[in-house]
């Protein structure tokens, strides 16, 4: 039956604890043997799981959130395979991680509210935290192969990612363009032609590295850079939805060598600046804290975007998203936030964001909670975090990154027990958020505004050591006004704030 209808919630939840196996046959041509090097590529798997090519183990899977790539030259044969993904039971694997942690110290909460009829530690898994329930939506703790699997062949390199940087001077638009490739862990180098091309209404503009030789800067992986430079008057400005139009261009870069291409990327980028402006008010307490773009500042209209569906698969739908999309625009919103219990959303998501003039506050997925700072959890965040912050950070949309949901206040709040031992707490708390997780958004752009948690108070938060005394002093920062028992529709009961980011 449908999940959502009665209580189906409770009775198909057999499914989530138990371990169920994926696995198919597929036929490999000869030539794709031949290639240097093969890997087999899984976009998203949920979450904890052992992965079999022809009855041989060739890595592991943890994050849902992270892209595998497994090297299967050795293994790989012409004619027929087997693949088999094994995976394990969230909701087993939750609690086991909890038991380990708890030999040392507690990682609250133990488990939801009992209204919420769901499971509990969560927090021990890089899973969308809302697929142990929530307080708007049921638990169904999802389990499978939620996005694309591939096998890619090649004998030099695959272009794996872009970073954009658009950067305005007096009379230029200064365009980097950070490429990332990726290869066997034994290649000790690459060389070839790097080229990037802008096109534009009236003409295209070109840039190319030739005969580059680049060296890795980890095992397998290799990067170069190239500079374009955009003159004012060839480009018209992305504005948000209300404030003008959404001009995106073609940007593709390419890798070829010997006059072979031999991989490509294509997005659409934008040309605008955004800037999170927190200033003294010239009269009162407190900070400004409002976004400008292209220097004029903009009142942002909007709401927060969970995952369109409670199944991850589902949540990428395009008919599902192009009509909330576009909904939000005709409702006149010029901002969603992607709340951080969800999902880092699918490329379609971002692309229509960027076609609709919707900015997106981009959560990292952290949520109502402490999370544990061991250094296997760290280093899974980290590849999490470069991965998406590369995947995204190319969209005009997003107009700014916020490390969590809430647990600046929860940890100042004591909502789940933590004043017993704050220091500690406190401790993880800016280790993760701030050491790992704004080092590591840092690492890779540093255009874009960053704010620790939201709520917060914003750069008042930092000055406070990250936790602020009052996360919900309304004279600083974003808050979220979320109650359920007040009369929504009665304007005189809404707090007067510098920005509300959640109703």
């Amino acid at each position: 039956e449908d999940i959502y209808y009665r209580f189906n919630d409770i009775q198909y939840r057999w499914v989530s604890k138990e371990n169920w196996n994926y696995s198919r046959t597929f036929d490999v041509p000869e030539d794709i043997v031949q290639k240097k090097e093969i890997f087999l590529v899984f976009y998203g798997v949920d979450t904890i799981a052992s992965v079999f090519l022809n009855d041989q183990h060739i890595g592991d899977t943890e994050n849902m959130f992270v892209r595998y790539a497994f090297s299967i030259k050795s293994l790989i044969k012409a004619g027929s395979n087997n693949l088999e993904v094994q995976i394990q039971s969230p909701i087993i694997v939750a609690q086991e991680k909890y038991d380990i942690q708890a030999k040392q110290y507690l990682v609250p909460p133990n488990c939801p509210p009992n209204e919420s009829q769901g499971e509990c530690h969560i927090n021990f898994l890089r899973k969308m935290q809302a697929s142990f329930s929530w307080d708007w939506g049921p638990a169904f703790p999802s389990v499978g192969i939620w996005k694309s699997v591939a096998i890619e062949a090649f004998d030099t390199a695959i272009l794996r990612e872009v970073i954009i940087q658009t950067v305005e001077s007096k009379v230029d638009w200064i365009l980097t363009v950070n490429i990332f490739l990726e290869t066997g862990s034994q290649v000790s180098n690459i060389s070839g032609n790097f080229t990037a091309t802008l096109t534009l209404d009236s003409n295209s503009i070109t840039v190319t590295k030739d005969d580059n030789t680049i060296l890795p800067h980890a095992p397998g992986i290799f990067n170069t850079t190239l500079v374009l430079e955009i003159p004012k008057t060839q480009v018209e400005l992305w504005w948000p939805n209300g404030y003008g139009n959404q001009k995106l261009y073609p940007l593709e870069v390419l890798f070829s060598n010997n006059g072979t291409d031999i991989s490509t990327k294509a997005l659409k980028i934008g040309f605008r600046s955004v800037e999170l402006v927190q200033e003294p008010l010239d009269t009162g307490t407190g900070l400004t804290f409002y976004f400008k773009v292209n220097n004029v500042p903009v009142f942002a209209k909007g709401s927060n975007w969970i995952p369109s569906h409670v199944l991850p698969e589902k949540s990428a739908e395009p008919a599902r998203l192009e009509h909330l999309l576009e909904s939000a625009k005709l409702a006149n919103m010029n901002m969603l936030r992607v709340w951080g219990g969800g999902l880092y959303e699918s490329d379609l998501f971002y692309q229509l964001a960027d076609e609709k003039g919707i900015l997106i506050w981009q959560d990292f997925m952290f949520a109502c909670s402490m999370y544990p700072t061991d250094q296997d959890f760290l280093q899974s965040v980290s590849t999490e975090i470069t991965q998406q912050v590369r995947r995204l950070q190319h969209h005009p949309s997003i107009a700014i990154w916020a490390g969590n949901n809430e647990n600046e206040a929860a940890l100042r709040g004591n909502w789940y027990g933590t004043s017993s031992d704050f220091g500690h707490y406190k401790e993880d708390y800016i280790k993760l958020y701030v050491d790992t997780i704004r080092k590591v958004t840092m690492s890779q752009e540093t255009v874009r505004p960053f704010v620790v948690s939201s709520p917060s108070n914003g750069l008042e938060s930092e000055t406070e050591d990250y936790i602020a005394q009052n996360p919900f002093d309304s004279h600083y920062g974003d808050l979220h006004f979320y109650l359920y028992i007040l009369n929504g529709w009665n304007p005189n009961i809404f707090i007067n704030t510098r920005f509300c980011s959640e109703y």
